[in-house]
Formats: structure tokens, C-alpha cells, sequence
């Protein structure tokens, strides 16, 4: 360093001196300009340039030439040929260069342009190549002249950047460098390229960037590898040169191995590279990729590149804004110049967009996602317009899968906002499409799109989120209306005063009231209450329209409309009196307190005339109760105020002389649980309410009709009894935290209600009577399911045997109901759920069974089999079980049980709390049953029966199939049932909460399961280990297997939760593994990993294989091993089930007749154990192999009908379809899953794949040849939709491993084509009988059939042709056939033999194979194919 500043201020022994600078004057700023002078020097150097034309100047002066460069290169080279010793006169010349250019001016000088001497004009132009850049012209200088200059670059450091304090700055090393790019003539490359790279193990970061990029324009195309070599080396070991080197090795021809070798050593840089180097390596990287290798890379890339982001706390999204240009500007640059350089790639290479999509795609957990995959997919969605479909697909599969989680939403909009903000069309199009997703999880994650939007983005782009959501308000889907709702919920309640500017938009949903549904307007209502009373800065305008429309809507006779006006008024009494977590203490002004008064009073006395309104205004009082959220005063308030209503409506007092009236039915008083109440208490009077109800023509079934209305305004509707009850019961609790003691009297209290005597007779009763005899029980199944939702959280043994003995009374009264029903058609029951939307009819046009005719064309689902209910319906009470079907369930006495099936009615039921399962923890309970003196008279030992312990499981597998579990399907055809009916309260916690609920009601489940499983394992010890022995099937038996199911239906809801897979419930589902665990008794460690506590779950749950009853119980547990093993990763357990579906296929299954199950449930069950026994085992093809070779020729042999397989009787005829299907979808599954994988792989690999594939065409002939003793519809249908698929595969990847393969394995790639020849020749038989059979659902699959195996004909000659092989293959005629190998006679043969060929099909036979089916050989020119649209081709080997 020190050195070269002492030369670059010294002045040249040979220059004369400069010229001086004339001082200033003081009377004048005249200054002279320096003249140029030229340079002395008498060095050989000096003397030979000077001759030849060249001038050199002293100063700082160019240079100047006073001839034109070729003529001043010709002279310079004839004086050195005509010199006596060139090599002397060459050292002298270089020494004299040396000396030259010691001077820094003059350096430069030599290096800058030379400009041309006035007198000169033959010149080419003014301005010509520099000194230097002449001089390497010249054959006889350039060896030396490169080493001289090269050898001055490591003079100049890093900190002595060439800059002079006297000129103007000049970068000298890339003027140095300048002379050598793109010289006429280069007489060593290799030398001066081995010159330069030697220069930069010894110069500054500064040169060497400078002379690595310079290399490219120097090397000869022949040196480009080993010059690649060394750059590659070089890239490792020192990370300040990444760009430059991958710039360089950019613009030099590489092989492919050795660009694959350049590629991995930039993606090993990338981790440790600077964040700005990371567009250019990446750049790099997928300008290298091919279609072969570009998943493979990018999912390299992928894994290398990381995103640094932090997550601030947001309080608001112009302080996340300030805190993102501050800390983040830095990063969010970085990063849009990544996302910029992967976005041009993507735009102009599809293979590199292809690839990052299938990268991501194959992503196998949550937790490697990273933030970069969303900007990827949003790149994708943007530039590609013919993928995003894909790229919507993908994100919804992500999601579902639980791979995309809201916290890696929250991460990418907290730290790179400002990115995304160029992708917020994008944004706004994904998250729409998500939104009509009929997924809930799906929907889940469109509603946090447009929240993390919504928060994170500017103003404009903030009205385009609420414009987008008002629009799907709009769009009168019920999804979507849902989700648009509950995103500006959320949104309000976090943000309200950000929403607040644009309340203009949402307010115009109030327009379209009429199109939405109870929950909706809810919604709505609450929405526009809580930005015009709950915002900062209150809008009086909007609190005066709100007004408005809900006294409109009160005084409205139409019920829909009225209830519409009774939700908004209690949304706004929400809001006015809202209590905050700060302020819970605060004093209520005396304005609002007025108004929620008279909103509260106006509501009741509207309402009163309308029983279901008023029950809905009770229900919803009580909803808003049980939140507490509204202020202490107001919650008193309504406490006395409906306290004494309740007891004046509803409650009398016991008189022992006052059970009779005049009422159509008999009155007695029923279900009391206390003696003492005989003779004095209080009971519910309900048949006389209903009596005066029905006398004043009180509609109770659906609602009022207008004459009837000023009747009924001052009767008391026992509709509203249960809700009534409600919202008492959620005051008492809180106003006395929690306690009932005020109230427990009416747990035990009895009815009065119709005696029990009449159901004896119900058929002699009038329809009146039967049909006032159906409301009563209906309204007194919900006064006992209230009771039991107040009530079940008690811990006081006295009370929980009361309320064990509710359970059993709604357990009696539903038998009771069902029995009612069957007398009473076309009845329409009391409406228990007032906010619901569906319009009512009678439930009871569908009753009992399906006739036979009926059942053909019925569809049926799995669940249906299982738990013995239809997901659509939601419940059901009747346990049959699914084994023969037809017959019909009978009772101990041998009498059919009602056939009603309750599921159809559930709408009228009240709903269960989620507290209520608690109960399932009840073991045996005392209830002690005192005198009137108070002395105990008896006591009574209650427990939880299996009737209402069927009772219980069916209402929480359905609450947990409909919170947890995503919809299969979605229609958009209007459906006749809500699917949201039935569960107001449950809607209100989100998945997640109800999953932990679950898993705190795991205990008590596993207890029930261990109990039920006992009693199978007790049933088998006595029948010596038959569980089909003596004492099956009689209804203690159908009643514990209908409870096994349950209890299994309910565990594989919750294991098959997708939301266990995210991080934010992974700690959630660990409690569940360890409550399982705990159940074991090998497990006594208090620590245990999270494999330990998997694997003991896995074998806790395995165990009750054993005992299982029937086949739709094994499948469940089957389904939860399978979910439970989705969750974590165990090679072992995938054995375990593949052992455990084998055995199930391996016994025999008989109904409660004692035959084999068989029927349209049982097949649907049977396919699912197939599907999870050929996903687990360990080989596919071999396992279909062995059911073929082994199951199905048993099958075979057979000659009875209804004989079955020995090694696998679940394998018959009535069972066969079900195998087949399934066996060949799989066939397809393993051989997509046997093509994916790297395109380029070793020998080894590829003599693998052709094992596989002949193993595969071995497996696809011997299902298609199946057919000729099989040849039932579906089966043939099976066949030609796999079959079509498999061509399709084969063609597409088993054909070019065969072009490869086929010179060193002819014989096995012949034996091959045979054995598919066998099947291709079958199908062509299987398309000629569906045309004779004229089956439309057969014929519709022969067009696309014939057309692949033309193609296949074709594909087979290009591969022979290709390896000079043609002449072994020649053509024939194959000739129509069906299914049995006859000849199919067409109209052409009967009219003339001449005219038979017409109808024949073409075929590619093997020359030495004279036992093909074919006709005479045909000439090349006979080898064209016939006008008849049947012919197809066709081969033979």
C-alpha cells in the first residue's frame, strides 16, 4: 500500500515539467490554460513509438496519434522485424513500458483513448483505442504486455481506490482489464487467462470482482470448463465474490454435469451468503433448471432461502406501518428483489413455475412451510394465468391438510406487508375463491387472509377488503354469507374504529334483509350495533337508522320480519349496555340505561302476541346473558324482571285435590322425583296451558297466523316455557356465581302432563287428541333437556341423581314419542330452535324402513352403516345394526319397535350444552328419597344405562362431526335442511375450543369404551370365543354395539380434526395422546417424548380389536388408528394396520340371522377396510397379486352361489364387485406413486422400475381376464374407466423407460408387450359386448378406450421401428368378439362374406406367433383403416 502511494506521487525522470498554474491577480481572475507539450523519451519504447506515429504527452494531456492505428500497429511491427535482435529489442521496449507507466497519469493515459493529431486525416475517427490496447495488437508485445499490466493489479487496495487528488477519478483496475476484452487476436488464452485468475488470489475484493468479470470476455470457448472448474472453487471459499463469479459463469458454456457441480456449490453459498447476493445466486440457480431436475432443485433452493422476519405487536396498522418502514425497509427491499428475480423466472420459464408449485406441494409437514411458499404461490397466481387454478387448489389442500396455518399468515403480512403489497390483487382473488369454500377450515383461512389484508394494508386497499366481503354478503350463498359475516365481526370487535369509515358499505346489506337467515342477521345486526354505539367516535345517524329499522320490523305481523326486529333490538341492547374488560366496575349513564330499558320493554310487548317470537326474544336474552358482557346493572335488571314471570306463567302449587280439569286428555301428575311433593310443592303446569293454548287457537307448531293473533295476546304459550327457563336459569347463575340454589326445586318437580295410561290406547284417540298428545311430549322432552343443560354441572351427589333420572325420563318419554308418531301422520311438532330458517312440514311422510325397491337406488354412506344415523340428519334413536338390513328390529316381547325414526325431528328438539357431557364422568350415584318428615325412606342407586348413555354419545358425536369434521361434499342445489339447525350454542366456540372440551370428555370416553369392550370380552369368554355365540343380538347386545360405535364415531371426529396438524394445537393434542397413554398400564413414566406417548396411544387403542362385534365397529377403530397415524410419522404402525385390515379381511362377519352380511352398506364398509388394507401394506401389486392368485381363484372354484373364499371370507360373489373396484383403483394409485420420482436415476434404479412394471401389466391382465367369469355391469364399467387410465400411464411413463431398456433387455420388454397384448385384445372384446348389449353406461366408456389403444398399436411400432425391429411386426385383421371369445355377427357379414372385413379390426401381430386369432397378412398399402368408425387397433406378440 505504502508503495504505491510513494510512486503514484512521484513525478517520471523522463517527463519534463508540467506545466505551471499561473498565480491569481488581484486585480483579475485571468488564468492561462496549460499548453500541451509532448513527452521526452529516448528509451527504446520511446524512440520506436515516436517513429511509428504515436505521441506521448506529458501532463496530464492525452496522448495522440498522427496516424490511424492499423498503419501506427503496421509500422511499429516492420520496425521490429528489421531490428538486428528482436528478443533484446522486446525486453528493452517492455522495460521501457515499465518505466512509463510508473507515472500514474501517464498510466492512465495509456490506458484511456488516444486522441488523434490535428494534421492527421486519414484517421478513422477523432478519438482511437488506447496505447495499451495497440500495443497487445501486436503479436510480438502481447506476452509480455499482459504480465506487466496484470502484474499492476494488485497494487491498488481497497482503500486506495485509483482515486488521484490532481485528476478526475478513474478506475484503473477496470481500465486495465478493458484492454484485453475482446481483442482481434489472442495468442494464449489459456496463459492469460491462468495470468488473471493467479491475480486474484493476490489482489483486493475490489480487483478481483473487477477481473472475474472480465474472465468471461477474455477465455476461449475451449478453456470455458476448466475455467468454470476453478471459478467453482472459488465460489466455496470466499462469499464476497458469489456475484461476481456466478455473473461470470453465466456467460460461459458448461456442460451439464459440470453445471449441476456449479449449481450445488451455489446452493450450498446461499445460507451463508449476504442477503443482497441472494437475487443474483438465485437467478443462477433457476436459469440452470430443467425439466428433468427442476423440483429436485428448487426444493434445494427452497430450503436454503430463508426469509428473517419478526413479528411486532399490533395494536393498529399505521403503527405496524411506521415500524415496518423503520426496521424492515431494509429487509422488505431484500426481499422484493428475491421475490423479483424468482417472479422474472417464473414469467419466462414454466418449468421453473412447475416446479416451485410441485415443490411446495410435496411439503410433507406444517411446520417446514415457510413464509416463502405463500409469496411463491401468490408469484404463480399473478404471472400465470393458465395455473391458477392449480395454485388455488394447492392452497385450499394446504390448508385443509392443516399445513398453512393462520400463524404463517401473521408472520408473512407482520414483516413483509410492503411486499405483499404488490400482490394485493392477487391477495384479494385467493382469498375470495377460499372464502366459498364449503370446508370450514378452508373457510377459516380466506376469513384471516382478509383480516392479516384488512390490517396490514393502506386505505385504499382496506375499502377493497370490505367492498370484497360485502360482496360475498351478497352473494346469497349461505357459506359464504356466513364467512363474509363473521370476518367483519371479527374485525369490529378488534378494530372497530378502523372499520368505522367504511360503515356506508356495510349499512347497505340492511336493504337485503329479507334474503338472509336468522344467524345472518345476528350477525348483521351486531356488526352496524357495535360501530354505531361501541365506536369512539359514535355515529348518530346510523344509531338513528338502526332505530328505525327494528321498530319497522317490530311492528311488522309477518313472523319472519318480527323476529327479525327482535334480534336487531337485543344486538343493540348488546352493544349500548356493552361491558369492556376495563370498565366492568364503570357506572351505566342514565340515558343508556333508559334506552336498553324501553328497547327491552317495547321487544316483550311486540313479541307477546307471537309465541316463537317472544321464545326467540328469550332465547337470545339468555345467549347474551350467559357472555356476560353486559353491564351489572342491566344483567339485575332483567334478572327480576323475567324471575317473576316464570313463576307466575308456568309454576302452581301442588294441590292433592286439583288433578283434574277439563281437558281433552286425561291430567295426571308425572315424573316427579320427590315424595314429599304429593303433598306439597310445586309442579309445571303444562297440559293446562296447553289445553288453554290450543282452545284459543294458538298456533304452537309454527307461527301465528294473523286472524288467530288478537286472540292469543294474553294467553301464555308453553312454547316459551323452555326458553323462558333458559334465560331464568343463566341469570340466577349469574347474579349468585354459579349457585342454583334458588331454582333446584325445579329439577325434581313433576309435570303436569297427560297419564301415562294413554299411550296404551293412543290408536283409539281422536287426531286432535293424538296430535295435542304429541305436543305435550315433544314440550316435555325439552322442559327435561333444559333442566338437564341447568343442571349437569352440579357435583352434589343428590342432584346429579336427579338429574341421571331427567336422562331417563327423556329416554322413556322418546319411546313414548315414537309411538305417538306412528299413529299420528302428518304431525307437526312444537318449534324448539326459534332462529332457524327452514320451513316447516311434516317429518313423518319418510318413516320406517325403505322398502327393497326403494333401497336399489338409495345411496348410502358409510356413516350411515356405522352409527346407524345419516350425517344429513344429524341423529337418530334407532340402534339397528347394518348387518341384514331388511329385517326388522324387535323388542323383548318379540313387537316391532316403532319405526319413526327420530333423527327426522331433531329441529324440535331443544340443544344440549357442551357442559353436558360431563355427565359421562358419573359412575353410580345415591339418590336418597326422604318423607315428608324429612327421614330418609329410601335410597336409590342411579348410574348412566346404556339408553342414555346412547343418548348422550349420539348428541356429542354429532356436535363433534359438525364442529370438527370438514363437509365431504358441497352442492349448489338448494338442500331441505339446515345444516346449522340444531346447533345455536355450539356455533358460538370455534373448532379449537371444542377440541379441548373433547379431549377433557377423553377420560370419561375411554371409560365407557373399556366398560362396553368388557362386556363383548365377558359375552365371548362364555361362548368359548365366539362373539357371535349364544346371547348376541338381543337388545342388550344391539344396545352396547350401537354404544361402541358412538363412542368410536366420537374419538375419530376428534383424531380427525385437521387442526391438530398446526402448531397453535399441537399442545392440545398431546394432552390427548397423554390422557390415552395414562390408560395404560406399561406407562408409568411422568416424561414422555412425543413418539413414546403416540405409540403407547397407537397400542392402547389397538387392543380393542379384539372384541369387537361386527364389521362397521372394526372399520371405526380401523379409521382412528389410520387418523391417529396420519399425525405423526411411525414406519411401524403403517405394518400394524396393514395386519390388523388383513385380519378383518380374513374372518367371517355374520348378521344378527346368522348369515353372511352382504347389502349395499355392508359393500360401501367392505371397500373402505380395502382401501386402508392396500394403502398400508407394504407392497401394493403384491398384496393385489395375492387376493387375485390366492382370494378370488378360491372364489373361483366354488361351485356354490354363495360360497365364499376360505383364506378371506369377507371375499363372495355379492362382495366381488367391491374388491375388484378397489384392487384396480389402487393398481392406478401405485403406479402414479411408482412414476414420481427423479427422471434421472442409475441402471439399478431403471431395472427396478421395469420389475415393477411388469409386475403391474401382470397384475392389470389378471383383473382384466377376471371378466370372463365376472362380468356383472359394475364390474365391466370398473374395467374400462381403470383399464383406460392404466394405457394412458403405461403410454406416457412405462414407454420411454422401455425405449431405453429394450437393447439390453429385449426378451423381458417382448415378454412384456405380450402380456399387456393379452389384456389390450380383452378390453377390445369388453367394448364389442357393450355395443351389443346397447348399455349406455357401458358404451360411454368405448370411444376414449378404442382411441387409447390405437394409440398404444402405434407407440409399440415407434419403438420397434426406432431399434430396427419392424420387419419382426406386421398387421392383420382382429376380428369382433364377445366377452367369452365368440365372433359377434354383424349386419355386414350376414349380407355378404366380402363385406365381414368392414367390421374387423386391425391388429399388430408378431411375425412367429401362429397361434394369434388373426387373418391373412396384410400389404403395406392394405394398412390403411377402413371408413367404419368401430375399427380400432390392436396387437399381438
Amino acid at each position: 500500500m505504502g508503495k504505491a502511494k510513494t510512486k503514484r506521487k512521484s513525478a517520471s525522470t523522463h517527463a519534463s515539467p508540467g506545466p505551471k498554474r499561473s498565480k491569481k491577480n488581484t486585480g483579475s481572475k485571468v488564468i492561462d490554460k496549460p499548453v500541451p507539450t509532448p513527452l521526452v523519451d529516448d528509451s527504446t519504447f520511446g524512440e520506436m513509438v515516436k517513429q511509428a506515429g504515436f505521441v506521448l504527452m506529458s501532463g496530464d494531456f492525452p496522448n495522440e496519434l498522427s496516424v490511424d492505428q492499423a498503419m501506427f500497429q503496421l509500422n511499429l511491427g516492420k520496425a521490429l522485424k528489421h531490428s538486428a535482435d528482436q528478443k533484446q529489442v522486446i525486453e528493452e521496449f517492455t522495460t521501457g513500458i515499465q518505466n512509463h507507466i510508473e507515472d500514474p497519469v501517464r498510466f492512465k493515459y495509456s490506458l484511456l483513448p488516444t486522441a488523434t493529431a490535428t494534421d492527421c486525416e486519414s484517421a478513422r475517427s477523432g478519438s482511437q483505442d488506447s496505447l495499451m490496447r495497440l500495443l497487445l495488437g501486436i503479436d510480438e508485445f502481447q506476452p509480455s504486455l499482459v504480465n506487466v499490466l496484470l502484474e499492476k493489479l494488485p497494487e491498488f487496495m481497497e482503500d486506495q481506490d485509483s482515486m488521484f487528488d490532481y485528476t478526475e477519478a478513474s478506475n484503473l483496475p477496470r481500465l486495465i482489464l478493458n484492454q484485453f476484452r475482446w481483442l482481434d487476436r489472442v495468442l494464449n488464452s489459456q496463459e492469460m487467462t491462468d495470468k488473471m485468475l493467479e491475480m486474484v488470489s493476490v489482489s483486493s475484493v475490489s480487483v478481483q470482482r473487477e477481473i472475474i468479470s472480465c474472465i468471461p470476455e477474455v477465455v476461449s470457448d475451449k478453456e470455458h470448463t476448466s475455467v468454470a472448474t476453478k471459478l467453482q472453487e472459488l465460489l466455496l471459499s470466499s462469499s464476497d465474490l458469489t456475484v461476481p463469479i456466478l455473473d461470470a459463469l453465466t456467460n460461459l458454456n458448461l456442460t451439464y454435469d459440470l453445471m449441476i457441480e456449479v449449481r450445488n456449490a451455489a446452493l450450498q453459498t446461499l445460507v451463508s451468503a449476504e442477503l443482497g447476493d441472494h437475487p443474483v445466486i438465485i437467478k443462477f440457480i433457476l436459469q440452470s433448471v430443467k425439466k428433468d431436475d427442476a423440483v429436485e432443485v428448487i426444493s434445494e433452493l427452497r430450503n436454503n432461502l430463508e426469509f428473517t422476519s419478526s413479528v411486532p405487536e399490533r395494536s393498529s396498522s399505521s403503527q405496524l406501518h411506521s415500524k415496518q418502514r423503520g426496521s424492515n425497509s431494509k429487509t422488505n427491499d431484500s426481499t422484493l428483489l428475491i421475490l423479483d428475480s424468482i417472479k422474472t423466472n417464473m414469467r419466462f420459464q414454466k418449468v421453473v413455475t412447475g416446479g416451485w408449485v410441485k415443490a411446495i406441494e410435496n411439503v410433507p409437514t406444517a411446520s417446514d412451510h415457510k413464509v416463502v411458499d405463500i409469496f411463491i404461490l401468490l408469484i404463480a397466481h399473478t404471472i400465470a394465468a393458465n395455473r391458477k387454478k392449480t395454485v388455488e387448489s394447492l392452497f385450499r389442500a394446504k390448508v385443509r391438510a392443516g399445513f398453512f396455518t393462520e400463524g404463517l399468515l401473521e408472520k408473512a403480512f407482520s414483516s413483509h406487508a410492503q411486499v405483499l403489497r404488490d400482490y394485493f390483487t392477487s391477495i384479494l382473488s385467493l382469498a375470495s375463491v377460499l372464502l366459498r369454500s364449503p370446508e370450514k377450515s378452508v373457510c377459516l383461512f380466506a376469513c384471516s387472509i382478509y383480516r392479516q389484508a384488512f390490517l396490514a394494508f393502506d386505505m385504499y386497499c382496506k375499502q377493497e377488503v370490505i367492498g370484497s366481503i360485502v360482496a360475498h354478503i351478497g352473494s346469497g350463498l349461505e357459506g359464504e354469507v356466513d364467512a363474509g359475516l363473521d370476518v367483519l365481526l371479527s374485525l369490529v370487535d378488534q378494530n372497530a374504529s378502523e372499520v368505522a369509515p367504511f360503515t356506508i358499505f356495510i349499512k347497505g346489506v340492511l336493504d337485503y334483509l329479507a334474503n338472509l337467515s336468522m344467524q345472518q342477521i345476528r350477525k348483521l345486526f351486531s356488526v352496524l350495533a357495535a360501530l354505531a354505539f361501541r365506536n369512539v367516535s359514535d355515529n348518530p345517524s346510523i344509531q338513528d337508522e338502526l332505530h328505525i329499522v327494528i321498530r319497522k320490523q317490530l311492528s311488522n305481523n309477518n313472523p319472519k320480519y318480527k323476529r327479525i326486529g327482535v334480534i336487531g333490538s337485543l344486538m343493540i341492547v348488546r352493544n349500548m349496555a356493552y361491558r369492556s374488560g376495563t370498565d366492568q366496575e364503570g357506572k351505566l349513564s342514565s340515558d343508556a340505561f333508559s334506552g336498553v330499558k324501553s328497547l327491552i320493554e317495547m321487544v316483550r310487548s311486540s313479541s307477546n302476541g307471537m309465541p316463537e317470537a317472544s321464545a326467540l326474544f328469550l332465547d337470545e336474552l339468555a345467549t347474551i346473558m350467559e357472555e356476560r358482557q353486559l353491564h351489572p346493572d342491566v344483567e339485575e335488571y332483567i334478572g327480576d324482571l323475567f324471575l317473576n314471570d316464570f313463576q307466575d306463567d308456568f309454576v302452581v302449587d301442588i294441590q292433592a285435590d286439583n288433578v283434574s280439569g277439563n281437558y281433552s286428555l286425561p291430567l295426571k301428575e308425572e315424573f316427579g322425583l320427590e315424595v314429599e311433593e304429593s303433598q306439597g310443592g310445586v309442579a309445571i303446569n303444562l297440559l293446562p296451558l296447553l289445553s288453554k293454548a290450543e282452545r284459543a287457537h294458538l298456533n304452537l307448531g309454527s307461527l301465528v297466523s294473523d286472524d288467530s293473533e288478537t286472540e292469543s295476546t294474553q294467553i301464555v304459550s308453553p312454547l316459551c316455557m323452555a326458553p323462558h327457563f333458559r334465560l331464568l336459569r343463566i341469570c340466577e347463575q349469574v347474579q349468585h356465581d354459579g349457585d342454583l340454589e334458588g331454582i333446584d326445586a325445579l329439577l325434581g318437580c313433576p309435570l303436569y302432563t297427560v297419564s301415562n295410561d294413554v299411550f296404551s290406547k293412543v290408536a283409539s284417540l281422536s287426531k286432535e287428541e293424538r296430535e295435542m298428545l304429541c305436543t305435550c311430549l315433544f314440550l316435555t322432552i325439552n322442559w327435561f333437556r333444559e333442566v338437564v343443560n341447568a343442571f349437569s354441572g352440579l357435583t352434589d351427589p343428590d342432584m346429579r341423581g336427579k338429574v341421571l333420572a331427567r336422562l331417563r325420563n327423556i329416554t322413556e318419554v322418546q319411546k313414548h314419542i315414537q309411538t305417538c308418531l306412528e299413529e299420528t301422520p302428518g304431525f307437526i311438532p312444537p318449534m324448539a330452535t326459534f332462529d332457524s330458517d327452514y320451513i316447516q312440514s311434516s317429518p313423518s311422510g319418510k318413516r320406517g324402513r325403505k322398502t327393497k325397491e326403494k333401497k336399489k337406488n338409495a345411496a348410502v354412506s358409510l356413516d350411515d352403516s356405522i352409527t346407524g344415523h345419516s350425517s344429513t340428519q344429524n341423529t337418530t334413536l334407532d340402534t339397528t345394526q347394518s348387518g341384514s338390513p331388511e329385517k326388522e328390529p324387535t323388542t323383548e316381547n318379540g313387537k316391532a319397535f316403532p319405526s319413526i325414526d327420530l333423527a327426522q325431528y331433531r329441529t324440535h328438539f331443544r340443544e344440549l350444552d357442551i357442559e353436558v357431557f360431563n355427565i359421562l364422568g358419573c359412575g353410580q350415584v345415591s339418590r336418597r328419597v326422604v318423607d315428608s318428615d324429612l327421614h330418609t325412606q329410601e335410597e336409590v342407586v342411579l348410574r348412566l344405562r346404556p339408553p342414555e348413555l346412547h343418548f348422550l354419545l349420539e348428541d356429542l358425536s354429532l356436535k363433534l362431526d359438525h364442529a370438527l369434521v370438514a363437509p365431504k361434499r358441497f352442492t349448489f342445489l338448494k338442500t331441505k335442511g339446515n345444516k346449522n339447525a340444531g346447533f345455536t350454542h355450539l356455533n358460538r366456540f370455534s373448532p379449537r375450543q371444542i377440541a379441548k372440551r373433547a379431549v377433557k370428555l377423553l377420560p370419561h370416553l375411554c371409560q365407557h369404551l373399556e366398560s362396553t369392550s368388557a362386556f363383548f370380552q365377558t359375552l365371548m369368554a362364555d361362548n368359548d370365543g365366539l362373539i357371535d355365540g349364544p346371547g348376541s343380538h338381543s337388545p342388550e347386545y344391539n344396545e352396547m354395539v350401537s354404544c361402541l360405535n358412538l363412542l368410536l364415531k366420537s374419538l375419530l371426529s376428534l383424531f380427525s380434526w385437521n387442526g391438530f396438524q398446526s402448531s397453535e394445537s399441537k399442545t392440545v393434542f398431546e394432552d390427548a395422546l397423554t390422557v390415552l397413554t395414562a390408560r395404560t398400564k406399561s406407562s408409568k413414566r411422568s416424561q414422555l417424548t412425543s413418539k413414546q406417548l403416540h405409540k403407547n396411544a397407537f397400542t392402547y387403542l389397538e387392543k380393542f380389536m379384539e372384541t369387537l362385534p361386527d364389521l362397521p365397529s372394526a372399520v371405526l377403530l380401523l379409521r382412528l388408528l389410520v387418523s391417529l397415524d396420519e399425525l405423526t410419522d411411525a414406519p411401524d404402525n403403517r405394518k400394524k394396520l396393514a395386519s390388523l385390515s388383513e385380519g378383518l379381511l380374513k374372518r367371517e362377519w355374520l348378521g344378527s340371522d346368522g348369515q353372511r352380511e352382504k347389502g349395499a352398506k355392508h359393500n360401501e364398509v367392505l371397500q373402505r377396510l380395502i382401501k386402508i388394507y392396500l394403502s398400508h401394506t407394504p407392497d401394493t401389486l403384491k398384496s393385489i397379486q395375492d387376493l387375485c392368485a390366492i382370494g378370488i381363484q378360491e372364489l373361483m372354484s366354488t361351485e356354490d352361489k354363495k360360497g365364499c373364499s376360505t383364506t378371506y371370507p369377507t371375499l363372495h360373489r355379492a362382495s366381488f364387485g367391491s374388491f375388484y373396484r378397489v384392487m384396480f383403483e389402487h393398481v392406478i394409485i401405485c403406479i402414479k406413486d411408482m412414476c414420481v420420482g427423479k427422471a434421472s436415476v442409475g441402471p439399478r434404479m431403471t431395472e427396478q422400475r421395469l420389475i415393477r412394471w411388469t409386475m403391474a401389466v401382470r397384475v392389470f391382465q389378471i383383473l382384466i381376464t377376471m371378466l370372463k367369469e365376472f362380468d356383472a355391469r359394475n364390474n365391466l364399467s370398473s374395467a374400462l374407466k381403470y383399464a383406460r387410465q392404466f394405457i394412458e400411464l403405461f403410454l406416457r411413463h412405462g414407454m420411454p423407460l422401455l425405449d431405453k431398456l429394450f437393447p439390453n433387455h429385449r426378451d423381458d420388454v417382448m415378454a412384456l408387450f405380450k402380456t399387456l397384448q393379452q389384456s389390450t385384445r380383452n378390453l377390445h372384446h369388453i367394448c364389442g359386448h357393450s355395443k351389443v348389449a346397447k348399455d349406455v353406461s357401458l358404451t360411454n366408456h368405448v370411444p376414449a378406450m378404442k382411441r387409447i389403444l390405437e394409440q398404444f398399436v402405434y407407440r409399440v411400432k415407434a419403438l420397434l421401428t426406432m431399434h430396427n425391429c419392424h420387419e419382426a411386426f406386421w398387421l392383420g385383421n382382429l376380428k369382433n368378439r364377445d366377452l367369452q371369445g365368440e365372433e359377434i355377427l354383424t349386419q355386414q357379414t350376414n349380407d355378404s362374406d366380402s363385406e365381414a372385413g368392414d367390421d374387423d379390426e386391425e391388429e399388430l401381430v408378431l411375425s412367429d406367433d401362429s397361434n394369434s386369432d388373426h387373418e391373412e397378412p396384410t400389404t403395406p398399402n392394405d394398412q390403411e383403416k377402413g371408413d367404419n368408425d368401430e375399427e380400432s387397433y390392436s396387437e399381438s406378440f
